[in-house]
Protein backbone atom coordinates (compact mmCIF):
# COMPACT_ATOMS: atom_id res chain seq x y z
CA UNK A 1 0.00 0.00 0.00
CA UNK A 2 2.99 2.59 1.12
CA UNK A 3 4.70 2.01 -2.24
CA UNK A 4 1.40 2.61 -4.17
CA UNK A 5 0.82 5.90 -2.30
CA UNK A 6 4.76 6.91 -3.26
CA UNK A 7 3.91 6.26 -6.75
CA UNK A 8 0.78 8.16 -6.62
CA UNK A 9 2.56 11.44 -4.96
CA UNK A 10 4.93 11.07 -7.88
CA UNK A 11 2.62 10.81 -10.61
CA UNK A 12 0.39 13.76 -9.63
CA UNK A 13 3.69 16.14 -9.19
CA UNK A 14 4.11 14.71 -12.67
CA UNK A 15 0.84 15.98 -13.57
CA UNK A 16 0.23 12.66 -14.74
CA UNK A 17 -2.90 12.19 -12.42
CA UNK A 18 -5.36 14.47 -11.07
CA UNK A 19 -4.94 16.81 -14.55
CA UNK A 20 -8.42 16.31 -15.48
CA UNK A 21 -11.18 19.14 -13.73
CA UNK A 22 -13.58 16.55 -12.83
CA UNK A 23 -11.43 15.08 -10.49
CA UNK A 24 -11.53 18.36 -8.13
CA UNK A 25 -13.63 18.64 -5.43
CA UNK A 26 -13.95 20.96 -2.11
CA UNK A 27 -11.28 18.84 0.03
CA UNK A 28 -9.33 17.21 -2.47
CA UNK A 29 -9.44 15.07 -6.08
CA UNK A 30 -10.04 11.41 -6.74
CA UNK A 31 -9.75 9.44 -9.74
CA UNK A 32 -9.99 6.11 -11.19
CA UNK A 33 -7.44 4.61 -13.36
CA UNK A 34 -7.38 0.74 -15.18
CA UNK A 35 -4.51 -1.22 -15.79
CA UNK A 36 -6.16 -1.41 -19.65
CA UNK A 37 -7.34 1.24 -22.16
CA UNK A 38 -10.65 -1.21 -23.32
CA UNK A 39 -11.78 -4.69 -21.97
CA UNK A 40 -13.54 -7.69 -23.85
CA UNK A 41 -16.66 -9.30 -22.12
CA UNK A 42 -15.74 -12.05 -19.36
CA UNK A 43 -12.58 -9.95 -18.69
CA UNK A 44 -11.09 -9.54 -15.51
CA UNK A 45 -10.66 -5.53 -14.67
CA UNK A 46 -8.02 -4.39 -12.06
CA UNK A 47 -7.46 -0.86 -11.48
CA UNK A 48 -6.61 2.13 -8.72
CA UNK A 49 -8.92 4.81 -7.07
CA UNK A 50 -6.86 7.89 -5.82
CA UNK A 51 -7.41 10.23 -3.82
CA UNK A 52 -5.58 13.08 -2.26
CA UNK A 53 -7.19 15.23 0.40
CA UNK A 54 -5.82 18.52 1.81
CA UNK A 55 -7.17 18.48 5.24
CA UNK A 56 -9.33 15.62 7.44
CA UNK A 57 -13.23 14.53 5.90
CA UNK A 58 -15.29 13.39 7.44
CA UNK A 59 -17.17 10.44 5.37
CA UNK A 60 -18.26 6.83 5.50
CA UNK A 61 -16.55 5.06 2.80
CA UNK A 62 -15.16 4.69 -1.02
CA UNK A 63 -17.62 2.92 -3.40
CA UNK A 64 -17.18 1.82 -7.09
CA UNK A 65 -20.05 1.31 -9.05
CA UNK A 66 -19.64 -0.42 -12.80
CA UNK A 67 -22.78 0.19 -14.69
CA UNK A 68 -23.63 -0.55 -18.18
CA UNK A 69 -26.58 0.62 -20.92
CA UNK A 70 -27.75 0.57 -24.13
CA UNK A 71 -29.97 2.95 -26.02
CA UNK A 72 -31.97 4.25 -29.52
CA UNK A 73 -33.90 7.09 -30.47
CA UNK A 74 -35.07 8.02 -33.79
CA UNK A 75 -37.87 10.41 -34.57
CA UNK A 76 -41.21 9.17 -36.34
CA UNK A 77 -43.04 11.47 -38.87
CA UNK A 78 -46.21 10.31 -40.20
CA UNK A 79 -49.39 11.90 -41.24
CA UNK A 80 -53.11 10.81 -39.93
CA UNK A 81 -56.41 12.24 -40.83
CA UNK A 82 -58.22 14.32 -37.98
CA UNK A 83 -61.54 15.33 -37.18
CA UNK A 84 -62.34 19.00 -37.31
CA UNK A 85 -66.04 19.99 -36.74
CA UNK A 86 -68.94 19.97 -39.16
CA UNK A 87 -69.54 21.22 -42.02
CA UNK A 88 -73.26 22.13 -44.56
CA UNK A 89 -73.13 20.84 -47.80
CA UNK A 90 -76.26 21.40 -49.90
CA UNK A 91 -78.18 22.30 -46.58
CA UNK A 92 -76.77 18.65 -44.76
CA UNK A 93 -74.56 18.66 -41.95
CA UNK A 94 -70.75 16.67 -43.10
CA UNK A 95 -67.65 15.93 -40.78
CA UNK A 96 -65.24 17.60 -41.84
CA UNK A 97 -61.50 16.45 -41.70
CA UNK A 98 -58.03 17.37 -42.40
CA UNK A 99 -54.44 15.86 -42.60
CA UNK A 100 -51.94 16.52 -40.06
CA UNK A 101 -48.27 16.17 -39.60
CA UNK A 102 -46.98 14.01 -36.79
CA UNK A 103 -43.51 13.33 -35.20
CA UNK A 104 -42.56 11.34 -31.86
CA UNK A 105 -39.43 10.85 -30.70
CA UNK A 106 -39.06 7.34 -30.28
CA UNK A 107 -36.55 5.80 -27.29
CA UNK A 108 -35.76 2.81 -25.64
CA UNK A 109 -32.82 1.39 -22.87
CA UNK A 110 -31.76 -1.00 -21.27
CA UNK A 111 -28.95 -1.92 -18.15
CA UNK A 112 -26.68 -4.63 -19.14
CA UNK A 113 -25.58 -4.89 -15.42
CA UNK A 114 -24.91 -2.40 -12.36
CA UNK A 115 -22.29 -3.90 -9.85
CA UNK A 116 -21.80 -1.78 -6.79
CA UNK A 117 -19.46 -2.40 -4.15
CA UNK A 118 -17.94 -0.34 -1.23
CA UNK A 119 -13.87 -1.02 -1.01
CA UNK A 120 -12.81 0.73 2.11
CA UNK A 121 -14.82 1.91 4.83
CA UNK A 122 -13.38 4.92 7.15
CA UNK A 123 -12.62 4.68 10.25
CA UNK A 124 -14.29 6.81 12.75
CA UNK A 125 -15.56 8.42 10.19
CA UNK A 126 -12.96 10.96 9.28
CA UNK A 127 -10.56 10.27 6.44
CA UNK A 128 -7.55 11.81 7.18
CA UNK A 129 -5.31 14.19 4.95
CA UNK A 130 -3.05 12.47 2.54
CA UNK A 131 -3.12 10.88 -0.76
CA UNK A 132 -4.73 6.72 -0.79
CA UNK A 133 -4.51 4.43 -3.26
CA UNK A 134 -7.18 1.70 -2.95
CA UNK A 135 -6.85 -1.17 -5.39
CA UNK A 136 -9.90 -2.67 -6.76
CA UNK A 137 -11.04 -6.03 -9.56
CA UNK A 138 -13.90 -7.20 -10.65
CA UNK A 139 -15.01 -9.83 -13.70
CA UNK A 140 -17.18 -8.56 -16.67
CA UNK A 141 -20.58 -10.13 -17.58
CA UNK A 142 -19.54 -12.93 -20.64
CA UNK A 143 -22.20 -11.45 -23.13
CA UNK A 144 -21.24 -7.86 -23.55
CA UNK A 145 -21.69 -5.79 -26.71
CA UNK A 146 -19.31 -3.71 -27.68
CA UNK A 147 -19.07 0.33 -26.54
CA UNK A 148 -21.08 2.23 -29.52
CA UNK A 149 -21.67 5.75 -30.35
CA UNK A 150 -23.76 6.79 -33.34
CA UNK A 151 -25.96 9.77 -34.17
CA UNK A 152 -26.55 11.24 -37.47
CA UNK A 153 -27.91 14.70 -37.55
CA UNK A 154 -27.80 14.83 -41.13
CA UNK A 155 -31.64 13.35 -41.60
CA UNK A 156 -34.73 14.69 -39.79
CA UNK A 157 -35.18 10.67 -38.69
CA UNK A 158 -31.73 11.62 -35.97
CA UNK A 159 -31.03 8.03 -35.42
CA UNK A 160 -28.92 7.67 -32.47
CA UNK A 161 -27.62 4.68 -30.90
CA UNK A 162 -25.87 4.54 -27.84
CA UNK A 163 -23.61 1.14 -25.66
CA UNK A 164 -21.56 3.29 -22.65
CA UNK A 165 -19.73 1.86 -19.69
CA UNK A 166 -18.59 3.37 -17.04
CA UNK A 167 -16.92 3.01 -13.37
CA UNK A 168 -17.61 5.34 -10.86
CA UNK A 169 -16.17 5.96 -8.12
CA UNK A 170 -17.98 7.74 -4.83
CA UNK A 171 -16.45 9.14 -1.49
CA UNK A 172 -19.94 8.51 0.82
CA UNK A 173 -21.23 9.82 3.72
CA UNK A 174 -19.41 13.77 3.12
CA UNK A 175 -21.35 16.72 4.63
CA UNK A 176 -21.76 18.11 0.89
CA UNK A 177 -22.16 16.65 -2.51
CA UNK A 178 -20.56 13.20 -2.45
CA UNK A 179 -17.15 13.36 -4.41
CA UNK A 180 -17.10 11.33 -7.34
CA UNK A 181 -14.92 10.57 -10.60
CA UNK A 182 -16.27 8.81 -13.90
CA UNK A 183 -14.60 7.40 -16.79
CA UNK A 184 -15.97 5.43 -19.22
CA UNK A 185 -14.91 1.94 -19.64
CA UNK A 186 -14.60 0.76 -23.28
CA UNK A 187 -15.65 -2.65 -24.31
CA UNK A 188 -14.97 -4.28 -27.57
CA UNK A 189 -15.36 -8.07 -28.91
CA UNK A 190 -12.13 -10.52 -28.94
CA UNK A 191 -10.35 -10.78 -32.00
CA UNK A 192 -10.53 -14.35 -33.69
CA UNK A 193 -7.56 -16.62 -33.87
CA UNK A 194 -5.48 -16.20 -36.62
CA UNK A 195 -6.34 -19.09 -39.04
CA UNK A 196 -4.48 -19.75 -42.43
CA UNK A 197 -6.14 -21.02 -45.88
CA UNK A 198 -9.39 -19.88 -44.81
CA UNK A 199 -12.26 -21.19 -46.93
CA UNK A 200 -15.68 -20.89 -47.94
CA UNK A 201 -18.09 -22.88 -49.73
CA UNK A 202 -22.31 -23.03 -50.68
CA UNK A 203 -23.90 -25.43 -52.79
CA UNK A 204 -27.04 -23.90 -54.47
CA UNK A 205 -28.79 -26.39 -56.24
CA UNK A 206 -31.57 -24.50 -59.09
CA UNK A 207 -35.14 -25.15 -59.87
CA UNK A 208 -37.62 -24.32 -61.93
CA UNK A 209 -41.14 -24.00 -61.85
CA UNK A 210 -40.53 -24.36 -58.22
CA UNK A 211 -39.70 -27.91 -58.08
CA UNK A 212 -37.90 -29.17 -61.12
CA UNK A 213 -34.15 -30.15 -60.39
CA UNK A 214 -31.75 -28.26 -62.72
CA UNK A 215 -29.09 -29.86 -61.45
CA UNK A 216 -26.33 -28.36 -58.66
CA UNK A 217 -24.17 -25.36 -58.83
CA UNK A 218 -20.84 -25.28 -55.94
CA UNK A 219 -18.84 -22.19 -55.12
CA UNK A 220 -15.80 -22.27 -53.22
CA UNK A 221 -14.03 -19.25 -51.48
CA UNK A 222 -10.03 -19.36 -50.63
CA UNK A 223 -8.42 -16.59 -48.44
CA UNK A 224 -4.87 -16.96 -47.47
CA UNK A 225 -5.83 -16.21 -43.90
CA UNK A 226 -8.67 -14.88 -42.05
CA UNK A 227 -7.57 -11.44 -41.01
CA UNK A 228 -7.16 -8.18 -42.69
CA UNK A 229 -6.44 -4.57 -41.84
CA UNK A 230 -8.00 -1.73 -43.61
CA UNK A 231 -6.45 -1.02 -47.16
CA UNK A 232 -4.93 -4.44 -47.05
CA UNK A 233 -5.40 -6.33 -50.64
CA UNK A 234 -7.14 -9.83 -49.69
CA UNK A 235 -6.55 -12.54 -52.32
CA UNK A 236 -8.54 -15.37 -52.94
CA UNK A 237 -9.05 -17.98 -55.29
CA UNK A 238 -12.93 -18.85 -56.23
CA UNK A 239 -13.94 -21.86 -57.96
CA UNK A 240 -17.06 -22.82 -59.40
CA UNK A 241 -18.54 -26.24 -59.85
CA UNK A 242 -21.05 -26.28 -62.62
CA UNK A 243 -20.34 -30.05 -63.70
CA UNK A 244 -24.19 -31.18 -62.92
Amino acid sequence: MQAMIDQANKLAVQNVLFNDPKCNFPLGKIQVQTEFPYYVPGQVVNGIIYIQTSNNMPCQQVTLEAFGREEAHFTRFWRERRFAGYRWINGRRRPRYVWVSCRQRMSHGEQKFNIKAPLYMVAQGILPAGTYAIQFTFTLPNKLCSSLHYYDGSVKERPQALVRYSLTARIEGTQFLPPCYEMELMIRQPPPSADTATSIFEAYIPRTWCCINQGGSEVRCEFERNQYLPHETAKAIVSVNNAQ
